[in-house]
């Protein structure tokens, strides 16, 4: 698996747990009045950001979680020359949210 596919991967599950986060958050307002007008984003920018947030969050989650003996992990099974070590991952995450 190369680089841009585990890059794609990262992001489908970002947009999947995103998408399975809001489908509840909806169920739950399902019972609701209809939506104020201080629920309605203002630009795309502000719809993007709340999915966004909630996937970053979901990615230091799992960060947190690996134990730090287990950062220089790199998969072997297959085809996985140059792949980054979960560690390296990370930083490289960050970096790209920090940019």
């Amino acid at each position: 698996m190369n680089l841009p596919r585990i890059a794609v991967l990262f992001v489908a599950c970002g947009v999947a747990l995103s998408a399975a986060a809001k489908s509840k958050m909806l169920q739950k307002s399902a019972s609701k009045p209809a939506a104020e007008q201080d629920d309605i984003p203002k630009s795309i920018a502000d719809s993007v950001s709340g999915t966004l947030q909630f996937a970053e969050g979901n990615f230091l989650a799992v960060a947190e979680a690996m134990p730090e003996n287990k950062y220089a992990f790199v998969p072997t099974g297959g085809n996985f020359d140059g792949a980054r070590s979960f560690g390296e991952q990370v930083k490289h995450e960050d970096d790209l949210i920090r940019s």
